[in-house]
């Protein structure tokens, strides 16, 4: 049945059709789907018809032979390598309970499908790799595949041309990439072989500071011209944090080189997770201060783990260095976890009276330790007109209690607030 579906599809016998989205696990059935798909003259028909495709393949909630998993992945290289798809626009890998856990091999084919000079991939703009893909019972042992799947795209003589959103991020308990594969990251992006890299989204807690050195220069590199956003997470959680407390200054440090590059002047969204140490910290801020991010729209930092130092700079340095002047674009401000506190707060709104705001549409500073009277002086200071474009006032996860969140919202009738 599996194989028939791929011959209808392919056959050029459904003139009307126009999409195709195959949600499917990973198992013999998506591999004779695409055996179907390959059926001697099948791929030039569906190539040419432009059909738009958008795949998931999944693990299963149920145990699937290992030969099964690897033979579907292999299915699928072989199909985009064949050109038979090449209005493939969206692809995620791995997801599901058990993962789909193929090994290198499978991994590297795929791979190299990518950038297989037939495939001709100019409109794929989503690839997502969970930390669930590969097989193994470490995450060194999956980071090989990782690193096999990389290796094999940086080694294609083609390029993935269209807006892409490459997503790497951790969605499980670890994640995958690590010193080897970051790497192989940096040579796929410095060779040109995502050239139309547009969002970059990594969990980067694993790769060391040679990984993070990897990224960043090849980030810096004249092949990186379209990125808008970047998710970076240096670390995932508080014990790493604080086992090794300066591993997110390191990559703060090494992406604000990245950042004064030049080659990132369009960046449109600023996305960090990790420790806010104060010298990382300001020279992040200090890096985007700098006059060239003009567009940048939208800067989120988590706060994994903060020394007191930086709870003490972080709302003088927010008001050094995100102030309209220096981003005039900036309309997104969401800062989790800081410990910024009331006093905090003063020293922010202070700061924004002498230096004005960006044009704020949303702020967001949720679990930040602010009371009642810190709420107090921030609603006070938007209802000032200081902040006249902000829609959206979130402060969730604070000490700010049912009585004075009424009072609050009742001084705010534009603004939508959450406390």
């Amino acid at each position: 049945g599996s194989r028939a579906l791929g011959r209808a599809v392919g056959s050029g016998k459904l003139p009307s059709l126009r999409d195709v989205y195959l949600n499917w696990t990973g198992n013999q059935g998506f591999a004779s789907l695409c055996d179907g798909i390959l059926t001697p003259g099948a791929p030039r028909r569906l190539a040419e018809r432009r059909v738009e495709v958008k795949i998931h393949l999944n693990g299963s909630q149920v145990e699937i032979p290992e030969q099964e998993r690897d033979a579907a992945l292999f299915g699928l290289a072989a199909c985009i390598r064949s050109g038979a798809v090449p209005k493939l626009t969206s692809l995620m890998l791995g997801m599901g309970a058990r993962g789909l856990q193929v090994g290198p091999q499978a991994a590297r084919a795929f791979g190299e499908s990518l950038t297989h000079p037939e495939a001709k991939l100019d409109s794929l703009r989503t690839l997502i790799l969970t930390d669930s893909l590969f097989r193994g019972n470490t995450v060194e042992e999956q980071e090989r595949g990782l690193s096999a799947l990389l290796e094999g795209m940086a080694g294609g003589s083609g390029s993935l041309t269209a807006p892409l959103s490459l997503d790497i991020e951790r969605r499980a308990q670890r994640g995958v990439l690590g010193p080897a594969s970051s790497l192989q990251l940096a040579e796929a992006i410095k060779r040109g072989k995502v050239a139309g890299l547009s969002t970059l989204k990594a969990d980067t807690s694993r790769v060391g500071s040679l990984g993070m050195q990897a990224i960043c220069l090849a980030l810096s590199c004249p092949n990186v011209t379209q990125i808008k956003r970047l998710h970076f997470s240096p670390i995932i959680d508080a014990p790493a944090a604080a086992a090794a407390p300066q591993t997110g200054v390191v990559q703060q440090a090494m992406l604000s080189m990245a950042l004064g590059s030049g080659q990132m002047n369009g960046l449109e969204e600023l996305y960090i997770a990790g420790p806010l140490l104060s010298e990382g910290t300001r020279l992040l801020l200090s890096a985007l201060s700098s006059g060239a991010f003009r567009a940048l729209r939208s800067l989120e930092l988590i706060a994994i783990a903060q020394d007191e130092q930086n709870r003490v700079k972080l709302p003088g340095m927010l008001t050094e260095f995100v102030i309209a002047e220096k981003l005039p674009a900036l309309t997104e401000l969401k800062i989790t976890a800081s410990r910024m506190n009331d006093e905090g707060v003063t020293t922010l709104t202070q700061g924004w009276t002498a230096r004005p705001p960006p044009p704020l549409e949303q702020l967001k500073l949720t679990s930040t330790q602010i009371t009642n009277e810190g709420a107090q002086t921030l609603v006070s200071f938007i209802s000032s007109g200081r902040m006249p474009s902000l829609e959206r006032l979130d402060l969730r996860i604070n000490q700010v209690d049912a009585a004075a969140h009424q009072a609050l919202s009742a001084s705010l009738p534009l603004v939508t607030s959450y406390f």
